[in-house]
């Protein structure tokens, strides 16, 4: 049977974490109106069974909808606090300790055909809110949900405004790449994210190269999955150089349920 990668996980969806405890809708608002000058509307959402009433801001533009929804309370710390990357932090105290979020959720407007320049596209949008509300004056952290990975505030809407200023999509904070040093020396690594773009999740386990490698292969499968459309098939060689072919296949992941594909690297 051939190896079928995922539909793209829907919606993109992160939550910004606060240090304050109360996060003004209006206010929000405002500051996404400044960034996007039309499609911005404070939203009442009714009650409904499990849900209390809230209110939210809603971002629109022809082909996406993104939903910023604050709430008076923390996410679960231990699971933001967990998805601290290394590379990115020393001391997750401050994630540990915010006192509310706001919800970030992007996703295509009703009746569009979802494909992957799509969700790269609704993906890009949820970066330009994100990095907005990471610009508060109490803003802390995203932590990005949809690639398993908290960044911190400023560094986020930093790269985000980078890349965005050199005339590209801030791929590189979509997904995340773990390592697992083993204890022969070897390196085991895998992403994360990659799931909602349409695409498995890739595994290195007990490479040879140093983490440096490891990390620096992963990443650089990820982007070019994303940026080209392109999807990585069992059998199916791939010309990742000149003098190098990489090859995949289908492996049972805990940490990914809807299948991973293992790099031969």
């Amino acid at each position: 049977m051939a190896f079928t990668h995922p539909d793209p996980q829907l919606p993109v969806l992160g939550f910004g974490l606060s240090s304050s405890a109360h996060l003004d809708v209006e206010a929000l608002a405002a500051a996404l109106l400044e960034n996007f000058e039309v499609g911005v509307r404070v939203v009442d959402l009714p009650a409904r069974e499990g849900r209390p009433a809230a209110r939210t801001v809603a971002v629109e533009t022809d082909d996406v909808v993104v939903l910023v929804t604050p709430v008076d309370a923390p996410v679960p710390a231990a699971e933001a606090v967990r998805a601290c990357h290394p590379l990115w932090w020393t001391d997750p105290t401050p994630v540990a300790q915010h006192a509310s979020h706001t919800i970030i959720t992007a996703l295509p407007q009703r009746g569009r055909s979802v494909d992957r320049p799509l969700v790269v596209l609704i993906a890009s949008i949820f970066s330009v809110v994100a990095s907005v509300l990471m610009e508060q004056p109490d803003a802390v952290a995203l932590y990005f949900g949809s690639g398993g990975i908290t960044y911190p505030a400023r560094r986020y809407a930093g790269q985000v405004i980078e890349s965005l200023e050199a005339g590209a999509a801030p791929v590189d904070l979509w997904t995340s790449v773990w390592l697992q040093p083993q204890p022969d020396g070897t390196v085991s690594g895998h992403t994360i994210g990659l799931d909602t773009f349409g695409h498995a999740d890739l595994l290195v386990e007990r490479s040879t190269h140093t983490l440096a490698e490891v990390y620096e292969r992963l990443a650089m499968l990820a982007t070019y999955v994303i940026t080209t459309a392109e999807s990585l098939q069992p059998g199916v060689p791939l010309a990742f150089s000149p003098t190098e072919r990489l090859e995949v296949e289908p492996v049972a992941s805990d940490a990914h349920p809807l299948g991973a594909l293992r790099v031969r690297y």
